[in-house]
């Protein structure tokens, strides 16, 4: 999931994907590390083990080299995030409200201290 500008026509960009984060640019990821993970048994989703390292860490090292800035959409304490020198947000809603709240975190924290808004440009949120 990526916020940032839209893509102009004739971009080489794939649906679906983050283009680079340059000035010209700017892409924010969000990645939605939420939810209580019930058919993976409990726990913290993003610390799960995969290949031997957590899930988190191959979606930061995926996306680094694609999106100019990341975020980590999270409840909870943030603290156990701390290796990955994210801004940690949680949901504004009460309530384990699902995804959507999520993306409504990122977007507040957008709103409040993130992206500017060029004029003319418009902004587009895909997923993949």
């Amino acid at each position: 999931m990526w916020f940032g500008s839209r893509p102009e026509p004739g971009d080489d960009a794939a649906p679906g994907t983050c283009m680079s984060g340059s000035p010209s640019r700017p892409v924010t990821g969000l990645i939605l590390a939420g939810g209580l993970a019930r058919r993976m048994g409990g726990g913290d989703k993003p610390l799960h083990m995969l290949a031997g390292r957590p899930i988190l860490a191959h979606v930061v090292e995926r996306l680094r080299g694609q999106c100019g800035r990341l975020l980590l959409n999270a409840n909870g304490d943030p603290a156990r995030f701390a290796a990955y020198r994210l801004p940690v947000v949680a949901d504004t809603l009460a309530g384990f409200a699902g995804p959507l709240a999520g993306i409504l975190a990122g977007l507040d924290w957008l709103a409040r201290r993130g992206q500017p808004r060029q004029r003319g440009r418009r902004y587009a949120l895909r997923s993949r």
